[in-house]
């Protein structure tokens, strides 16, 4: 017997980043481009193989 106003919940996995800054050169410095271009790259690497229900970029793509 289902009991009235009783929700099942199951889990959610997620991954939640921010501030990528793909595209910028911090203090007009090439190393800090390439850093922002490595951290997304790991970013993605950990979301495919954590296969999360989904991936929340929060702010700050560009």
């Amino acid at each position: 017997m289902k009991q009235q106003g009783y929700v099942k919940m199951s889990n959610t996995k997620f991954i939640h980043a921010a501030d990528c800054h793909l595209g910028y050169r911090q203090y007009n410095s090439k190393e800090r481009y390439k850093d922002f271009n490595r951290s997304f790259k790991w970013l993605l690497d950990l979301t495919l193989k954590e296969q999360p229900d989904f991936l929340l970029i929060a702010g700050d793509l560009f």
